[in-house]
């Protein structure tokens, strides 16, 4: 029995992986190359049949002629102290299964896991080779995010009286095993004893796909006969609805009980789910290019009509508070200023009759103020400033300012 610490080969057995039907998986490291590897060693009765291996031992070798970045690479296999034993490509992360407990996966997350295994089995096919147990278990999903089939060619075939056995039994799931386990990736011609065919790698890819979308998979049975009839007879579950239609399209395509009526060939399946890849990101786009400008106008009409009530706030500030007047007063260089608005003290100089006031603005001692004997401003809100002289010439303010008339005064215009 392999142990941690067992040399086969050049590769050191370290921890334990995984263990299956098929045998345990195991983490190793190859002593040449001073890499990590996987070591897979098969159970003890699949050693002692040297027909069985000698099977696995052809498939592995067509199977280590794969050369993809969505497959796991077949290294090397050999036997050690009458210990069987593959060595393959290590694969750091997490499988599907594991990633689907917590529910359903987006949209687009699953579609780019099924654009990938499609494009493995489009490898595969092309050079003859059938995976034929492809399920959530044997998916590998990487730390970056790259989706990696494992036992690629290297999954053991059932044999028609095995298969009947098992999908004729009524006992209950955990009293079958593991073989029962995967009953629900098998296509209905396998379940009937035919053997597999690249259209029955594109079931179990839609029933994975299936699975992925919608957290359950497609077909249910409380035992592998209940479960078989299902497959074989019944239409899956509706997938739920926001689920887009173009992707449940592809799945019940791939579903389809008669090989002939599902996709063509692997390459067909990955156009598919390509092309509707790309329509729901460009909808995606689109939907968030109208959304941005929903929210760019919500965003401009919040800030018009902000400045809308600055405006008004302003305008009735403005209008509660009085403008103040300037009055304007020209001092002569020599005399001091006479008016009620002057501290210096009154000369001898006899003071000459004021004259009379302006009918325009008469009555209105807010409005006309006298600075002195021969002159006057007049001001109001919403007009310019004005000084008229002596001699009748109205002076705006620059021009008053430039002839020496200084302010003297405020004074409220009602």
């Amino acid at each position: 029995m392999t142990a941690p610490g067992d040399i086969l080969g050049h590769y050191r057995v370290e921890d334990l992986l995984g263990e299956g039907a098929f045998g345990a998986v195991f983490r190793g490291q190859d002593l040449r190359l001073r890499r990590p590897v996987a070591i897979k060693v098969p159970h003890a009765g699949g050693s002692e049949d040297s027909a069985a291996w000698g099977q696995l031992l052809e498939e592995a070798r067509a199977a280590s002629a794969l050369n993809h970045p969505n497959i796991c690479a077949v290294y090397d296999i050999g036997e050690e102290a009458e210990v069987n034993y593959i060595a393959l490509e290590f694969v750091d992360g997490r499988t599907l299964s594991e990633i689907t407990r917590s529910g359903p996966l987006p949209t687009l997350q699953a579609l780019s896991y099924a654009i990938q295994m499609a494009k493995a089995l489009e490898h595969a096919h092309d050079r003859k080779i059938i995976h034929r147990d492809l399920k959530a278990s044997n998916v590998m999903i990487t730390l970056e995010g790259q989706a990696k089939l494992l036992d690629f060619g290297l999954a053991r075939r059932l044999e028609p009286s095995v298969i009947e056995s098992v999908t004729q039994s009524r006992q209950s799931f955990a009293e079958m095993g593991s073989t029962a386990g995967t009953l629900c990736y098998m296509a209905p011609e396998v379940l009937r004893g035919k053997p597999p065919r690249p259209s029955s790698d594109l079931w179990s890819l839609g029933a994975l796909l299936y699975e992925v979308l919608a957290g359950r998979l497609p077909f249910k049975g409380e035992t592998p006969f209940e479960l078989t009839m299902a497959i074989m007879v019944e239409a899956p579950e509706p997938l739920p609805s926001a689920v887009p239609g173009v992707v449940r399209a592809i799945v019940e395509k791939c579903l389809q009980k008669e090989p002939e009526k599902r996709f063509a060939n692997a390459h067909e399946l990955l156009t598919q789910l390509e092309e509707a890849n790309a329509a729901i990101i460009a909808a995606s786009r689109k939907a968030l290019s109208r959304r941005a400008r929903i929210a760019m106008a919500a965003g401009l009409a919040l800030l018009l009509a902000a400045s809308g009530i600055a405006i008004a706030w302003r305008h009735r500030q403005s209008k509660a508070r009085p403008p103040v007047i300037e009055v304007l007063q020209k001092v002569p260089p020599k005399e001091p200023v006479l008016g009620p608005l002057v501290n210096s003290a009154p000369t001898a100089k006899p003071v000459q009759k004021r004259p009379a006031p302006s009918p325009r603005f008469a009555g209105n001692p807010n409005v006309e103020v006298w600075v002195n004997l021969k002159t006057r401003i007049y001001h109001c809100p919403g007009t310019r400033w004005y000084q008229k002289t002596a001699d009748g010439t109205l002076l705006k303010q620059r021009q008053a300012q430039l002839k020496g008339y200084q302010p003297a005064s405020h004074e409220v215009c009602e």
